[in-house]
């Protein structure tokens, strides 16, 4: 095969760190590092990489405890405490896994997990459909509650239903900036 050889050289010298973050694309228009309540009576805090998006919903990706972020640290170290890390094999590797006749998933020890879960949102809201309130007893925090379509059985029921979520910026005015960006995109 004739030519490939290039492109291949051209492509490996476009090194991962060299692209772009994702959070300075245009269709984002808030990133932060907040905290959302967990459920239940005894539901402390967790935090939250926030992202509001030029389609007006608010994605929420919960951020590993293992990566010791909190409300108010960068976006883009708890962005890239959500990537999964890369195991590139070097070409040595593969080729003598191909000259036993296994392929790459044949490595001793090898777990197939799921490697793309945290890059998926623990929750979407869609901002045209919801109340925000700011929570005055409570320094930061502020409430949103989402009117969403029932699906399935509960149809029957009601169209809709409402669901809650109280997230807490860092300060009061982080607060208010939330509120304001929020109530913007309905």
């Amino acid at each position: 095969g004739g030519g490939g050889g290039e492109e291949r050289e051209r492509t490996s010298s476009l090194q991962v760190g060299e692209l772009d973050s994702p959070l300075k694309s245009v269709l984002l228009g808030k990133a932060k590092v907040i905290e959302k309540r967990k459920e239940g009576m005894m539901g402390g805090w967790k935090p939250v990489l926030a992202l509001v998006t030029a389609d007006n919903f608010l994605h929420l990706f919960d951020i590993p405890s293992t990566a010791k972020i909190q409300s108010g640290s960068a976006p883009e170290v708890a962005f890239s405490s959500l990537i999964p890390e890369v195991d590139i094999p070097e070409p040595e590797e593969i080729e003598k896994l191909v000259k036993k006749g296994k392929g790459l998933a044949s490595k001793p020890n090898d777990v197939v997990r799921d490697w793309h879960n945290l890059m998926s949102p623990s929750d979407s809201v869609n901002l045209p459909n919801t109340k925000i309130a700011f929570l005055p007893k409570a320094d930061s925090q502020f409430e949103i509650e989402e009117t969403v379509f029932n699906t399935g059985a509960s149809k029957m029921f009601s169209k809709t239903s409402k669901r809650k979520m109280v997230l807490r910026a860092v300060s009061q005015e982080e607060a208010v900036d939330w509120i304001v960006t929020l109530k913007a995109q309905r």
